[in-house]
């Protein structure tokens, strides 16, 4: 049994569903044992599942323990730098024997392990999926959402040990997954696989793909650091922008909650609004490419952007920008000196001309991060433009690949036109709010780039 799985669930009567299944990992003869309890609680109006461990002792009575505001919700954190190259998921450790497989990465499919898969799929008919992947002439992206550069280049991080053929199988299996709208019947249909095989496939898979950010979702080193700050000029067409090293921005991505009923909808209805159904929040930074060097995800939608910054170990540790450098937000951020140097516009409603100049030239910039998010919402649009029936606490995890994939395929060529792309000569409206204690203005800071770019 594996520890995440119940023996039975029940409704203790005061509106808790919880479910309790053994788990002991003692030696026979002691008398404590490790339970799991699923307990519904609710977060800024959305009710989320949260599994909670007990230990039962015949001398004591089974009292929860009591759960913090920032464990209701679980988020992943990929800063990705050594303090937080770990998820906020206890059991996501990356241990010794993990970091040396990782550090010898194997290289791309053999034609033996082609020969393997192909072999498979002639003995199991009901598994044609796998005759697309294995003939070299065939595209590969309508099924995968993956050219097969970008597959050959994730399996030349992913697969290690002896077992490729497995473990290719296994990755083909979570990328249809994901291109398909998360149903694990569809893949089990698809794959000719169980459905519980099915689960249990993804699930690993997840947490394997997720250490890969260590290597693919970073910060610029020093030598792309300069590389970056060259390009935002570009993107600004104006040097005042050469410090900028990051664009930061966010979406929301809408959940069906296990166990909560769900707004209904007549047919002929137009479709159901994005605040109809409760929302996670995923903020991410990228570089002028476009491509993730941070990302922070898994708090409820109910929080503004502000707020989700300020929860981010990027803004609690002042991790980045470097010194002398600057973030780039929208008007939904407020303009920062420290902790973290954030330049946003200025308000829609100034007309002053050194400012209106300054935000024409910050749209530009900006638009790295917007198109970013268009790209990732046309690949993965199963995830990020339909509700996704995942429990809340592995949403992160999927988001958290869905950025790995992301670099992936910006890496080996793989590249795509976003959708839904905001209109770069439009500015949104500057955010007027207080600032934290730690918080200074960065406004004055802003009005010198101003003046730069008019002289």
């Amino acid at each position: 049994m594996r520890k995440d799985e119940f023996v039975h669930t029940k409704d203790d009567g005061n509106g808790e569903k919880t479910g309790a299944g053994l788990q002991s990992q003692e030696p026979a003869g002691q008398s404590q044992w490790k339970l799991l309890k699923v307990v519904t609680m609710e977060k800024d109006g959305m009710k989320v599942l949260r599994i909670k461990k007990e230990i039962n002792d015949d001398t004591e009575h089974n009292t929860p323990s009591p759960v913090t505001d920032e464990q209701l919700c679980p988020k992943v954190d990929m800063v990705f730098d050594k303090e937080w190259s770990q998820s906020l998921w206890r059991d996501d450790k990356i241990d010794s024997i993990d970091r040396t497989e990782e550090e010898t990465p194997g290289s791309s499919m053999t034609q033996h392990q082609n020969g393997g898969l192909l072999q498979c799929s002639k003995l199991n008919p009901s598994t044609p999926i796998l005759k697309v992947f294995c003939d070299p002439e065939r595209d590969t992206y309508p099924d995968y959402r993956l050219k097969r550069e970008s597959l050959n280049y994730l399996f030349s991080l992913a697969l290690t040990g002896q077992d490729r053929q497995t473990a290719t199988f296994k990755i083909l299996v979570f990328i249809y997954w994901l291109a398909h709208g998360t149903s694990y019947k569809t893949v089990s249909e698809t794959f000719g696989i169980p459905l519980s095989n099915a689960t249990s496939i993804v699930r690993d898979v997840a947490d394997k793909l997720v250490k890969l950010s260590l290597k693919i979702v970073n910060k610029p080193s020093s030598g792309e650091l300069a590389l970056t700050v060259q390009g935002f000029g570009r993107l600004a067409r104006h040097p005042v922008f050469e410090k900028a090293v990051g664009a930061i921005g966010g979406c929301h991505v809408r959940v069906k909650i296990p166990g909560v009923p769900q707004p209904q909808q007549r047919p002929g209805d137009q479709p159901l609004p994005e605040k109809a159904l409760p929302t996670i929040n995923f903020q991410g930074v990228c570089d002028h490419t476009g491509s993730f060097i941070d990302v922070f995800a898994g708090l409820p939608g109910s929080m503004t952007d502000v707020r989700i910054l300020r929860h981010s170990p990027l803004y609690k540790c002042a991790l980045y920008p470097p010194p002398g450098c600057f973030l780039l937000g929208n008007g939904r951020y407020p303009c920062l000196q420290t902790p973290v140097c954030l330049i946003t516009p200025y308000s829609k409603s100034d007309q002053n001309p050194l400012h209106v100049q300054f935000n024409q030239h910050h749209a530009m910039a900006l638009s790295s991060i917007e198109r970013t998010f268009g790209i990732m919402k046309k690949r993965w649009h199963t995830i990020f433009l339909q509700p996704l029936e995942l429990h809340p606490s592995f949403i992160p995890k999927v988001l958290a690949v869905c950025t790995v994939l992301h670099n992936i395929c910006l890496r080996s060529g793989d590249l795509l036109e976003p959708v839904e792309v905001e209109d770069g000569s439009k500015v949104t409206e500057a955010l007027k709010e207080w600032l934290a204690s730690n918080e200074t203005s960065g406004e004055a800071l802003r009005d010198s780039l101003a003046k730069q770019i008019s002289t």
